[in-house]
């Protein structure tokens, strides 16, 4: 678990749920430092801090066609529009 969402689930306590489905083994796979923390940052801000209940983040990180494919997924607050 990354230091971000330690410190989140320190503050936000059974609110904050993180699911991890890690399809590859990252001691082999080379990606940019702190790629993922900002995308984490925004779906604890956005996703979960607004809700009262909280809810659960997945994180997802696979290889396809030899590329690492990441993608972070939070719940979105009822009544408001999706962004296009």
């Amino acid at each position: 678990m990354s230091a971000i969402s330690i410190f989140e689930q320190l503050r936000l306590g059974e609110r904050l749920r993180v699911n991890w489905r890690v399809e590859l083994d990252p001691r082999h796979q080379e990606m940019p430092l702190l790629t993922l923390q900002p995308l984490l940052e925004n779906a604890i801000y956005h996703g979960i801090q607004p809700l009262p209940g909280g809810g659960v983040i997945t994180i997802r990180a696979r290889c396809q066609e030899g590329r690492i494919v990441l993608s972070v997924r939070n719940p979105k607050r009822r009544g408001r529009p999706s962004p296009r």
